[in-house]
């Protein structure tokens, strides 16, 4: 489903790419208990994997097989969000109580957000 509201009109001075309502909504709230695939997310967020993997520096095969492993490394990861205009945070979540824990991987010191 397509938002009307953001189609280009012959009077309008800037170019406003359409916006697919769904996949913003998966991007702005996360789906409920679901986790999301690297590649939904940046479909979600309206990129390429050419437009990514030059912020990344890297090649767009390199991207696709990226998003295809099953085991990523945590910096790759962060460089990963960082290139979709995000940064990563890494939680644990313990099952018995509840509790969540922020984890301080790939932050340098005295640098807390």
């Amino acid at each position: 489903m397509k938002n009307a509201a953001t189609k280009r009109k012959a009077n309008d001075d800037v170019e406003i790419p359409e916006v697919n309502l769904a996949r913003a909504r998966l991007v702005r709230r996360g789906p409920a208990g679901k986790r999301v695939s690297l590649r939904a997310l940046r479909e979600g967020l309206g990129k390429t994997q050419t437009e990514l993997a030059e912020g990344l520096g890297m090649t767009q095969g390199e991207v696709s097989r990226l998003e295809a492993r099953g085991d990523v490394l945590v910096s790759t990861l962060s460089r990963y969000a960082a290139a979709l205009g995000g940064e990563l945070e890494t939680t644990v979540v313990l099952l018995k109580t509840g509790h969540r824990i922020r984890l301080a991987l790939g932050e340098t010191p005295g640098r807390r957000r």
